[in-house]
C-alpha cells in the first residue's frame, strides 16, 4: 500500500508541475525555410524552354512551306530534305515569289514556289521531298555574265544520230518475188509460181517478157482462165506486143473462136516473118481452119521461104494448094516436106498418104 500511495503522489506532483508551466508565457521561436535547390531552378528553365520550342515548331508546321532561293556559292548539287505536311485545297496556283537576286542569280531558272490556299476545307497533305538545288559558284556566274543574250537563249543542239532503215522499193519487192516465183517453176511447181510472178507483177508491171512468163506459167499450171486473165492485163499494158497477142491468139484457138483469134492477130502492127515466125504460123494455121485457103497459102509461103527446112509449114503449104486445087504444087510441097530430117513422123506419115492419093506415092 505504500508503494501505491508513494505513486500516486508523484502523480499528483507531476500535474501540478504542468499546470505552472502552462501558465507561463510561451516562447516565439522563428523558423527560416530551407533554401530552394539550384538543380530544381535548372530544371523548371529547360521545361519552359522545351514546351516554347515545341510551341513555335508545332505553329511553323501549320504555314506553307516556302523553298528558299539556291545559295551560288559551290558547283556541287545538294539536297533539300524537307518533309511538311500542308494544309490546303486542290485547287492550287503557281506564283513567283518575289526574291531579290544577285547578278550571278539572275542567270538560273526563277525561283517558282507553289502556294496553296487555305480553306475550310478538307485538308490536302503534300509532301515536299528531296528537291534538287543546283549551285553555280561566283567565278561561273562572273563567266556567264560576259556572255550575249543571243547566246543565252539559243544555243545550237547537238544533232543526234538515227540510224533510218529504208524497206526495199516495189521494184526490189517485185523482183524479188520473180525470184522466188521461177524457183518454183523450176522445181515444176507451176501453180506456187505462177502466183508470185501475179504478185510480182501487181506491184511493178514489169515488160511485155514478164506478162508472157506469167501466162506460160499459167498454162503449164493447167489454169488456162487465169491465163487468159493475165494475157488481156498484158495485152492492155502493151498492146503492141506481138507475143502477147499471140499468147491471147492460141487461148481462144483452144475455145475453137477462130474468128476471134483471127481478129486478135490482125489487131496492131504486123511483124516481120524474121522476127516473129510464130505470129505467121498461127495466122495461117487459123486462117486455113476457116477456109481462107489462098490467104493461109501465102503466109505458108513466107514461111518456107525463109525456114527451108520446117517440114511442117510445108505440109500446110501443101494442104492449102490441094484445097485450091493445085495438084502439081501439092504433090511438090509433100515431097518437099519428106525431104526435111525433122519432120515429125506422123506429119511424113501423112504427106505419103497425100501422095498416093494423089498418084505419087
Amino acid at each position: 500500500m505504500s508503494l501505491i500511495n508513494q505513486m500516486l503522489k508523484d502523480l499528483d506532483a507531476r500535474k501540478q508541475q504542468g499546470a505552472s508551466h502552462a501558465a507561463q508565457e510561451a516562447e516565439i521561436v522563428v523558423c527560416h525555410p530551407p533554401q530552394r535547390s539550384r538543380f530544381r531552378t535548372v530544371a523548371v528553365l529547360v521545361a519552359v524552354t522545351s514546351l516554347c520550342v515545341g510551341g513555335w515548331w508545332w505553329f511553323s508546321s501549320q504555314a506553307t512551306v516556302v523553298i528558299p532561293p539556291a545559295s551560288l556559292q559551290t558547283q556541287q548539287q545538294q539536297k533539300v530534305e524537307s518533309v511538311a505536311l500542308i494544309e490546303a485545297v486542290p485547287s492550287t496556283e503557281t506564283v513567283v515569289a518575289p526574291v531579290e537576286f544577285s547578278a550571278a542569280q539572275q542567270l538560273s531558272e526563277p525561283v517558282v514556289v507553289p502556294v496553296l490556299a487555305k480553306s475550310s476545307g478538307s485538308p490536302l497533305n503534300v509532301a515536299v521531298v528531296n528537291l534538287p538545288v543546283e549551285r553555280l559558284s561566283e567565278a561561273d556566274a562572273e563567266g556567264e555574265l560576259q556572255l550575249s543574250a543571243v547566246n543565252l537563249t539559243a544555243r545550237p543542239s547537238i544533232p543526234s544520230a538515227r540510224l533510218v532503215i529504208e524497206p526495199p522499193n516495189l521494184a526490189e519487192q517485185a523482183q524479188q518475188l520473180r525470184r522466188e516465183g521461177r524457183a518454183f517453176i523450176h522445181q515444176q511447181q507451176y501453180h506456187s509460181g505462177a502466183q508470185l510472178l501475179n504478185q510480182a507483177l501487181e506491184l511493178d508491171h514489169g515488160s511485155a517478157q514478164q506478162w508472157q512468163e506469167l501466162v506460160r506459167a499459167c498454162v503449164q499450171a493447167g489454169d488456162l482462165s487465169s491465163a487468159m486473165d493475165a494475157v488481156i492485163r498484158g495485152c492492155e499494158a502493151y498492146s503492141n506486143d506481138v507475143g502477147l497477142r499471140v499468147y491471147r491468139a492460141r487461148l481462144i484457138v483452144e475455145t475453137g473462136d477462130y474468128h476471134s483469134a483471127l481478129t486478135v492477130l490482125q489487131t496492131g502492127a504486123t511483124p516481120s516473118v524474121g522476127a516473129s515466125s510464130d505470129y505467121y504460123a498461127l495466122l495461117a494455121s487459123v486462117l486455113q481452119q476457116l477456109s481462107q485457103f489462098t490467104e493461109a497459102a501465102a503466109q505458108y509461103a513466107l514461111l518456107t521461104t525463109t525456114y527451108p527446112q520446117r517440114g511442117d509449114w510445108w505440109i500446110g503449104r501443101a494442104v492449102c494448094a490441094d484445097q485450091l486445087g493445085l495438084a502439081q504444087h501439092a504433090i511438090t510441097y509433100y515431097q518437099q516436106a519428106i525431104r526435111c530430117q525433122q519432120l515429125n513422123p506422123q506429119l511424113k506419115q501423112f504427106a505419103v498418104q497425100q501422095l498416093t492419093r494423089l498418084g505419087k506415092g
